[in-house]
Parts: structure tokens; sequence; C-alpha cells
């Protein structure tokens, strides 16, 4: 049973967190940012409590941070600003007009406004493009127009193309120097924010792809060997999540092997296998690999490629290890993204399938290990997670679920999702006027009735009694199962 009070949702994901001190009976939302009880306001969804009798007589500025004016002082964003309520007023039209452009300005991304307050005239800031949770700023007296000045002078740093967070625009530029010099300039330039903002994107990681390829390109044009060490700059850098895309560890190895950096060569060229780069097909054609043909690690690869080229899509106990490498504590979003890359990048074996490598294989340690790492990731996240952007009844979700349903080490609760997306179809798609479903709604709902006999069946040969009550009181939250098997 759920404690009693009023929950808040946490980040983008639908999961409550109770706000302790409010009053269930009197709250409510006013806002984007702003909660109420009958004694208390609450700031960023429950983030900040304040006794309404302690903030004595307050307004709220909808603006955007929000902004409480209570008596004494100020709040933008959660955050407490030593500025007189009272007396706070915001005076329009008084800032500079270069400051105006600059707010105005996408590249930048501020919040800026002119006040005052009985202690004078100031400038209230906070800058949303700092990689982060910015903090508001409030700048007086004599360090206004001096703030103003450093304003302009940042923000011609940041409107450059190699300082934007964004990747550079290439499409104007018709020369493969010009392209990489930018490139080069703009993954120099605070690298470690700009992948903070671009790691989820897998046009980030394209564009690395496409980086090394146009290096060595321009190596081969040029023979100017800074373009090798440029590639391998890059990579160094982005080793760890280059399995997001394997084809990185490929056009790697072709840099090191154009450097005649042999081992780091073999490392990246394995790398590229064990995260199943389709490119490894073409290893033997490849004229840069030419002078490494016969070196017994390289003709061994060659060997595991072609005996495995047939499972050759399924996962890896490596790409599981580097995703937990990588996973960002807190970062759940990002997490999001990895699994659902390794959801769609990989096939996965079922329990026996595992089981039988296992007992044949050579390497049974090696079977053993992905089976205790791949079997709770499959059951814990596959097509329970990740369905949001596709929409559960999409054509791939559909394919996806027909791969994998009769998988021992599916979570049974996926029947009962995909049960309630098909009972919540039909009925959407039925008029309140008909008594029956059509045609095409009742082979939904016969289709959703098969699914939860099947989550009945499945949750009966569970023999853990508590994982039979756990998986039984989650199913209760979707409707199809409470509508037609709750007693």
């Amino acid at each position: 049973m759920a404690e009693e009070g009023v929950y808040r949702p946490i980040g983008k994901l639908p999961t409550l967190e109770l706000i302790p001190v409010a009053d269930r009976k009197s709250f409510r939302v006013i806002g984007e940012e702003l909660a109420e009880d009958a004694d208390h306001l609450f700031l960023r969804r429950g983030a900040l409590s304040l006794s309404k009798q302690e903030l004595g007589e307050y307004r709220i500025i909808e603006t955007s941070p929000t902004i409480l004016v209570g008596e004494t002082r100020i709040w933008v964003g959660g955050h407490a600003l030593d500025v007189h309520g009272a007396s706070f007023e915001i005076k329009p039209g008084g800032l500079p007009e270069a400051v105006v452009r600059i707010a105005q300005d996408g590249n930048f991304s501020l919040f800026i406004l002119l006040g005052t307050d009985r202690d004078g005239e100031f400038v209230l800031f906070r800058d949303d493009a700092s990689y982060g949770d910015a903090t508001p700023q409030v700048i007086r007296g004599e360090a206004i127009a001096p703030f103003y000045e450093h304003l302009e002078q940042v923000f011609e740093q940041r409107r450059r193309p190699e300082n934007k967070r964004f990747p550079p625009d290439l499409s104007r530029l018709s020369d493969d120097k010009a392209r990489q010099a930018l490139l080069t300039a703009w993954f120099e330039n605070a690298f470690a924010e700009k992948f903070a903002y671009n790691r989820s994107n897998d046009g980030f990681y394209a564009l690395v792809d496409g980086y090394l390829r146009l290096c060595l390109s321009l190596y081969a044009e040029t023979g100017d060997a800074s373009y090798l060490e440029a590639a391998r700059a890059l990579y160094a850098r982005l080793e760890a999540y280059g399995w997001l895309l394997p084809s990185i560890h490929y056009h790697a190895a072709r840099v090191f092997a154009l450097r005649e950096d042999v081992e780091p060569m073999l490392e990246a060229l394995y790398r590229a296998y064990q995260y199943r780069a389709p490119n490894l097909a073409g290893m033997s054609e490849e004229e840069a690999f030419a002078p490494f043909r016969d070196h017994p690690r390289l003709l061994a690869l060659r060997e595991r490629y072609q005996r495995e080229e047939a499972r050759y899509r399924y996962i890896t106990l490596e790409v599981l290890e580097a995703y937990e490498a990588v996973a960002a504590a807190d970062d759940e979003a990002f997490n999001r993204y990895l699994r659902q890359k390794i959801m769609d990048g990989y096939v996965f074996y079922d329990a026996p399938q595992l089981a039988e490598q296992e007992a044949v294989s050579e390497q049974a340690d090696y079977w053993r290990a992905l089976a205790e790492k791949s079997i709770p990731f499959f059951r814990n996240y596959m097509l329970l997670e990740g369905l949001e952007a596709l929409g559960p009844l999409d054509k791939r979700v559909l394919e996806r679920f027909q791969s994998y349903r009769d998988y021992r080490i599916l979570s049974p609760l996926v029947y009962v999702k995909l049960a309630d997306e098909l009972f919540k179809s039909a009925h959407h798609w039925t008029p309140w006027s008909e008594k029956f479903f059509g045609q095409g709604q009742q082979g939904r709902m016969q289709e959703c009735m098969a699914l939860l006999e099947v989550f009945r069946q499945r949750l009966e040969q569970i023999d853990d009694a508590g994982e039979r009550q756990r998986l039984a009181a989650a199913a209760e939250g979707y409707e199809a199962y409470s509508f037609i098997c709750s007693p």
C-alpha cells in the first residue's frame, strides 16, 4: 500500500515521489513549476517547499522560469535571490539593444531582465546555455556595465560555428579540407560539454564516423599525416562509446594501420568484431590492412568472423560490458538511449540457446558470463522500455514481439502491455453508439484475450510466489488486465 499524500513526477519517467509536507486535500498545481496547498507553496514540482506564513504576501510572475515574489526576497527556478520582494518591479525596455539581440538569439539561450527594488536597479540573469542547471545571478550598481560588455564578448565567441553545441552545418562547404578543418575545430573546443549535450543523438556518432572517413580520404589524397593524427585524437576521446556505432572502431583500425601502429590496429579491429561492425566483411580487401594480412591475430580474427558469420548479429558479452562501463549514474535518459541501441541493434539468445552453447563450446565461461548479463537485461527491458518513441503498435515493435514472443526469458508483463494497447485501440476506434466491435477491432480484442491468457500461463510457470505476486500486482496497472482478468 502506497503512503497517503501528494506525489510528484520525477524527470520524464512516470515515477512518483512523495512530497512529505503536502496536504492531500488542499494540494493543487498552479503552474508548470508551482503548486500549493493550504499552508505551503511548492517550487520545482515539490523540490522546494515554502511556508506561506513565513513567505507573507506573495505574487507570481509568469516568465520562463517562473518568478515567485515574497515580501523579503524572490525565487527564480527554485533559487532564492537577494532581491527585496515587496519593492521588486520589472523595468521594461531598459536593456541595451545589443543585450536584447543576444537574449533573442537561440545560440545563447539566456534569461535576462532589468529590475528594481529598494536597493536600486539590477540585472537578473541566468545562462540556460551553460551546460547543467544554471544558477540565476543578480548584478547591481557599477558591475552592470562591465557585465554587459562581458556578455557581448562571450556571445561573440559562442556564436562561432566551432563553439556551438550543435554540430556545424557542412552543406555550404564544398571543399573536404574546409569541412575537416571546421569539424576539427568543433570537436576540439569544449568537447566534454558538447559530448554531454549530443551523446544521446545518433547523428553525433555518425558525424564521428564520417570525420574518421574524411580524414582517411584526405590522407589518401595528400599524404599529410596530420589528418591521421586528428582522427586518432578524436577516436581516443570516444573509444569507450564507439560500440554505439561499431564502424567507428573499424575506421580507427584503418587509421592505425596507415600509421603502422599494429597493436592499436588489432585492438580496434577486435572491438569492431566484438561489437559487430558490418564493415568487417570487407576486411580482406581493405588496402590499409594489406601489409598485415599474414599477422597471426589478423588471420585468427578473419577465421572467427567467417565461423560466426551466421550469428554475427547476435548480442555479445563485450557489448553488454561496454554498456555497463559508460552507463551514467546521474542520467537515466542517456542510459535508456544506450539500452535502446542494444535492443535495436542486436538479436538476443533465449536461455536454452545459451545453455546449449555453454555445453558444447570450448569457451564455456564466456557463454556463462553472457547468460548472466543478457538474460536479466532482456527480461527487464525488452519490449518494456523504449516503446514510447515508436508507439506500442508500431510495425517494428510488433515484428520484434513476433521474434521474441516464445522466448522463455521474455517478461510476462510484455504480453499484458501489448494486450493493453490492443484493448485501448479497439475501444478507441469503436464509436460509443456501437454495441459490438467491428471485424477489425474484434480481431484486436481476440488477440488481446489470447495475450492475457499467455500471461496467465506464464505466471503459473513461475515457482517463486513473491515474483508471481509482484507481476500480478504490476499487471493490475493495465486497463485490459483490470477489466478482463481482475475478480
